[in-house]
């Protein structure tokens, strides 16, 4: 949490939109074990990269290991750049944006320490001034769409960031982002319990 509010604050992005990123993140990776860095293998971007076509399940951080070290064994460096990674799961197309020399270095420096992975999130942030608008705005939408791809809405992933980032908010007592404390503007109508 602290390390999330310094970050936010240096790169100007509200505390709660970057906590909303990891907390949507990280909900559902199953398997984890202690120590053991999170990733996510993207068979398309490894096929992209090299013309071979790895079957990832995404069942658990197991699966995902397996394939990832078939990956590691025919291609290392594409195998690296087509992970996602650390709590923000960033890519390792994104290394350099996010202030590594490579998806490979990216992936020790992570694994070594969760202060990378949340300073890596940052440095990619600084450095995309769209990502950072939306962020800035709270256009969940747009979040997702430049973190996951035209495909969120199936995932869920804009109204996971959303609830996310509102719960965040209301644990640090701010107003959640739509919350109306403003006298002269229509309050919503409360229906009345039932007795």
């Amino acid at each position: 949490g602290e390390r999330i509010s310094e970050g936010a604050a240096q790169v100007g992005v509200p505390e709660e939109a970057a906590a909303a990123v990891v907390l949507a993140e990280t909900a559902n990776m199953t398997g984890l074990r202690d120590e053991q860095l999170a990733i996510r293998f993207e068979p398309y971007a490894f096929y992209q990269r090299t013309g071979n076509w790895l079957v990832a399940t995404h069942k658990d951080q197991a699966a995902e290991y397996q394939v990832f070290e078939q990956a590691r064994s025919a291609s290392p460096d594409a195998a690296h750049e087509s992970l996602r990674m650390g709590v923000a799961q960033l890519s390792g197309s994104e290394a350099v944006a996010a202030g590594f020399e490579s998806a490979r270095q990216m992936f020790d420096a992570m694994g070594n320490s969760e202060t990378a992975q949340i300073d890596g999130m940052f440095n990619l942030i600084a450095n995309d001034r769209e990502l950072r608008g939306a962020m800035e705005q709270a256009d969940w939408q747009r979040v997702a769409e430049l973190r996951a791809g035209p495909g969120y809405g199936a995932l869920g992933y804009d109204d996971a960031l959303a609830a996310n980032a509102d719960a965040y908010a209301r644990a640090l007592g701010r107003p959640a982002h739509g919350d109306d404390d403003d006298e002269d503007k229509p309050k919503r109508k409360r229906s009345r319990p039932r007795r």
